[in-house]
């Protein structure tokens, strides 16, 4: 579960170094000085519905996958980014939180206030988490890009990519839910 503490904070590194970047610098009169404006390709901006992840999967469809009771879905929000838990049912709890998870969902939406667009956005932080991730191992046909780390399984697909971990450790758990998850995104 640490890796989507990471994930999280690398998400909103980018999603801050975003903000206002699309703000090019203009010359002062006559000092012949550069801007430091984009290319016109990459400051394209596509509008990218930013995705709830809790939306994606049923209660009954985490437990129908994983064999397990959960609790019913909870969802945090941070920028772009769109966590659900489905906790165990037999956890011991802290407040109302369980300190075990079944399956933990994450959706990452590329943003519009990205100096290269939200498909960029998407890129580069999976880029970037990958880079960081360790020993991965490439996992075919679930997307355009996905890769397994030995607890969580990440897929790129255009200016989205997922995060699934299971609690167990179960590559195979982990990818008949992103293929569901897959199938119901914009």
């Amino acid at each position: 579960m640490r890796v989507g503490y990471f994930l999280a904070a690398g998400l909103v590194a980018l999603a801050a170094c975003s903000e206002g970047s699309d703000k090019t610098s203009a010359p002062s009169a006559g000092d012949g000085a550069a801007t430091n404006t984009p290319p016109a390709a990459a400051t394209e901006q596509t509008e990218v519905a930013q995705v709830d992840a809790c939306s994606l999967l049923a209660k009954a469809e985490i437990e129908a996958t994983t064999g397990r009771a959960v609790l019913r879905p909870s969802e945090e929000r941070t920028a772009e980014l769109s966590t659900c838990s489905y906790g165990d049912l037999e956890s011991p709890k802290i407040g109302d939180r369980p300190l075990i998870d079944v399956a933990k969902l994450s959706v990452f939406s590329g943003g519009n206030g990205y100096y290269a667009g939200p498909l960029k956005q998407a890129q580069d932080g999976f880029d970037m988490i990958e880079r960081n991730a360790g020993n991965v191992t490439p996992v075919e046909g679930i997307s355009e890009r996905a890769y397994w780390t030995g607890d969580t399984l990440r897929a790129l697909r255009g200016a989205y990519f997922i995060e699934v971990e299971v609690d167990g450790d179960s590559r195979e758990m982990a990818e008949k839910i992103a293929t569901q998850m897959l199938a119901r995104m914009p």
